[in-house]
């Protein structure tokens, strides 16, 4: 869900943001940094998910640099792969860094892509729909518009539903999961380690799971 901001001030040596979504509302804290000449800058908060991560959100990201919002990025590989944006608050200096690193940016377009989200585990689609952690960005589905890319996974969401229900003797113990998984499809594997790990597709009342989602991408 996204969040609206309802102001922005700078306290002492902070950033507050006041946001909401429907009824609630939260206080966000950002303490203010120092660059090595003495320039202050704040991080940027993520609307979309209330967080500091926009590594799911390319085109957003982007969109927030061009606009002025954000000045620069930062990008980090530990424990996760973590892109952080901050804004200066000299606008002089901001605008110097911003051009910059909109030159980082030259060239690329834009889309959607497809992840899927089983559990506390995230994978990437392929363009022929199967999932795999290990894959080249060359070979992720992707689509040029959301509405493309929202309709594909309403389907993928239909069809994972639609195979659990029918299948609901499927059955198959890890070791066996192990030596097939190359070898199964996409929808074949939800179905194996639903079955593995206690998600048990024999239930007669069977609950239509949400698992894949769409995400902005690099095209």
């Amino acid at each position: 869900m996204e969040w609206k901001l309802i102001d922005k001030k700078i306290e002492d040596d902070h950033v507050i943001y006041n946001i909401c979504h429907e009824d609630e509302k939260l206080e966000i804290r950002r303490k203010i940094l120092e660059d090595n000449d003495g320039f202050k800058y704040y991080e940027v908060l993520n609307f979309k998910s209330i967080d500091l991560n926009f590594a799911e959100f390319p085109k957003t990201m982007y969109e927030m640099i061009v606009s002025g919002k954000v000045d620069f990025m930062l990008a980090y590989t530990v424990p996760k792969l973590s892109i952080r944006l901050y804004k200066y608050i000299d606008e002089n200096k901001g605008e110097i860094i911003r051009e910059q690193t909109l030159k980082n940016f030259k060239d690329i377009k834009f889309g959607y892509t497809i992840i899927a989200k089983f559990d506390d585990t995230t994978s990437l689609v392929s363009k022929d729909f199967t999932i795999n952690n290990y894959i080249r960005n060359a070979d992720i589905v992707k689509f040029e518009t959301k509405n493309e890319a929202d309709k594909k996974a309403k389907y993928l969401n239909d069809e994972y539903n639609y195979e659990i229900s029918k299948n609901k003797n499927y059955i198959m113990d890890n070791d066996t999961y192990k030596e097939l998984s190359s070898k199964l499809t996409g929808m074949e594997k939800f179905l194996a380690l639903n079955s593995i790990y206690g998600c048990n597709p024999t239930v007669k009342n069977h609950k239509y799971e949400q698992i894949y989602f769409v995400r902005e991408c690099a095209l």
